[in-house]
């Protein structure tokens, strides 16, 4: 899609749903260069609470999107972000619970992805931008290696997947 048609997908490998209630998507905004760094700067931090009935279901999908996405892509989303930014320099973590994170080595943090060299944190190294009309997806469903550039490729056929196993594309 656009620009403003970003979106997460986040899979569940288990046998058992992921209750989201009280948890939370965050993500910190582009950093300023090291020069302008004051010590303990941390880039502003963005937050969207999961609802009291968001789960992901076993061996399924919960999909978050920007809420001034695409009429379709908003019509399949199963919650919406208007803070949702995927470009150079994101850094996106998953939390479980819905206090801001203090650091990126908070030990709420569930799992993490920074996108390009110039994002806050990343896991071992960042994943790549994915340019528009495509995205990045792990190489492995529900593999985790700590390693953001090993995880992640880029995809040149978007199929964002709801709760429901619903897709546009």
């Amino acid at each position: 899609g656009g620009t403003e048609d970003d979106w997460v997908e986040l899979y569940n490998p288990f046998e058992w749903d992921i209750d989201l209630s009280d948890w939370s998507i965050q993500r910190h905004s582009k950093p300023k260069p090291e020069s302008e760094r004051e010590p303990g700067y941390l880039p502003r931090v963005y937050k969207k609470n999961f609802s009291l009935d968001d789960k992901i279901p076993a061996k399924g999908y919960f999909l978050i999107v920007r809420r001034d996405a695409d009429e379709l892509l908003k019509k399949i989303a199963d919650t919406l972000w208007t803070q949702l930014q995927i470009t150079e320099g994101t850094t996106l973590y998953l939390v479980n619970n819905q206090e801001e994170i203090e650091n990126d080595k908070d030990t709420n943090i569930i799992d993490k992805v920074g996108l390009g060299k110039d994002s806050f944190s990343w896991e071992g190294n960042p994943a790549p931008v994915p340019p528009e009309g495509k995205s990045i997806q792990r190489k492995e469903l529900g593999g985790d290696s700590d390693n953001n550039n090993n995880d992640f490729i880029i995809n040149n056929t978007p199929t964002p997947t709801n709760s429901r196993g619903e897709t546009i594309f």
